[in-house]
């Protein structure tokens, strides 16, 4: 016997996790749908390893090469099955198509499992690292509701702004990046190879040396003859601050730092909001219930503080209460998002709604995201000039010194 860790809605719209023993995947969720419940995530294991994996995202270029493919697959697998090509036939097409190996046996085995009588959505959750729960979810809808191919158009489209999100937040973050590890080394190397060969100058005029200059002496000396402890810290802060931001407490921190700063906090608040928009929009319009959407949403979502208020909007919309409400009276939601969704409860046309506000989103954000990297290239010139202007004011002030006393009155 296997053990499952599941997440399930009741009949009542409440959510339910647990964990259930049975021989297979399939007879799991047989067993729970007995129960009356509706299952949205199984997963073999305790219930650590579930949440453990829903927590795992992935370094920037590993996402971008995941939605990549992803875009690709549903967009080539829709253009096929539209134009009246069997699954097996489409998959198998694709299958041709890829051109990484892994790549092609995750849609290898996607085909053979269809051909043996499985449905796509429930080939796909055998292999979570390439279909997330949203996928899975959309496709199933697809498959249930005899429109597959316009539901993966509509995962293309989304896992396409994805991809663009990322790729755009990455794209403006590059050169500053860059910019900093190409003046802390120009730095380091000043201090190490050029401040030395003025120290032994300035031994020679036996001269006080200014408040400055023998600060920054000290550093190059430092630098010099602890470098077996000073490189070892200096490779081991990054390592231990990517742990601590990496675990629940510190992912919880930086999420709330990033939010609460000045100019940035707009920015990742737009797009996480737009993110959030475009979810639960593609859901709702794709007749998918407004709790599972929110579930779905809240695992897509990459700030532990959106999670938090879509748990939250889960619960009250579970007792009755609209979900306009909620996001109205949370500082993390703009007012103009709460209000296009109190109008769109209103009107019935929720997800239309949502998805109509993700596109300006998205254009907003894109402009937002550029303005912001036009403000900080300029700081982290500012702010290297300092610094560099620092260092040569102290290793030359001390020769300005000596020939304002060489030239004074004899």
């Amino acid at each position: 016997m296997n053990q499952y860790s599941y997440l399930a809605y009741e009949k009542s719209g409440a959510t339910r996790r647990g964990q259930v023993e049975a021989p297979s995947e399939s007879e799991a969720r047989e067993k729970l749908s007995r129960q009356g419940l509706f299952v949205t995530e199984l997963r073999e294991g305790g219930a650590e390893n579930q949440e453990g994996h829903r927590r795992r995202g992935g370094v920037p270029w590993k996402i971008i090469k995941r939605l990549g493919r992803l875009t690709e697959f549903s967009r080539q697998l829709s253009v096929l099955v539209s134009t009246g090509t069997p699954l097996v036939q489409a998959l198998l097409a694709v299958e041709r198509q890829a051109s990484d190996a892994e790549w092609k046996g995750v849609v290898r085995d996607l085909r053979e499992r269809v051909e043996q009588g499985s449905g796509l959505a429930e080939a796909m959750r055998d292999h979570p690292d390439h279909f997330d729960a949203l996928t899975q979810s959309l496709v199933s809808a697809g498959e249930n509701a005899g429109n597959l191919s316009e539901m993966l158009k509509r995962l293309g489209s989304v896992t396409r702004q994805r991809q663009k999100t990322v790729q755009t937040v990455m794209g403006a973050m590059v050169y500053p990046c860059l910019l900093i590890a190409v003046s802390v080394v120009v730095i380091i190397v000043m201090l190490v190879f050029v401040v030395p060969r003025f120290a032994g100058m300035f031994e020679s005029l036996d001269a006080e040396l200014p408040a400055t200059t023998a600060f920054l002496l000290g550093v190059g000396d430092l630098l010099r003859s602890w470098w077996f402890i000073v490189v070892p810290l200096a490779l081991g802060i990054p390592v231990a601050a990517y742990f601590a931001l990496t675990s629940p407490r510190g992912r919880l921190f930086a999420d709330r730092a990033l939010v609460s700063l000045p100019v940035l906090g707009s920015v990742v608040r737009g797009l996480n909001l737009a993110r959030i928009a475009r979810m639960l929009g593609v859901l709702l319009t794709s007749h998918v219930k407004l709790l599972e959407a929110l579930e779905l949403t809240r695992q897509a979502s990459g700030n532990s503080l959106y999670r938090n208020l879509l748990v939250e909007a889960s619960d009250k919309v579970t007792t009755g209460e609209d979900l306009a409400r909620v996001f109205s009276s949370s500082k993390l939601v703009s007012p103009a998002f709460a209000e296009t969704v109190r109008n769109g409860e209103q009107t019935g046309r929720l997800g239309e709604a949502l998805t109509g506000l993700s596109e300006f989103m998205d254009e907003d954000n894109e402009t937002a995201v550029k303005s912001l990297t036009s403000l900080i290239e300029p700081a982290i010139l500012i702010v290297l000039g300092l610094v560099v202007g620092f260092v040569a004011l102290s290793l030359f002030l001390p020769l300005f010194d000596l020939t304002a006393m060489a030239g004074g009155p004899k």
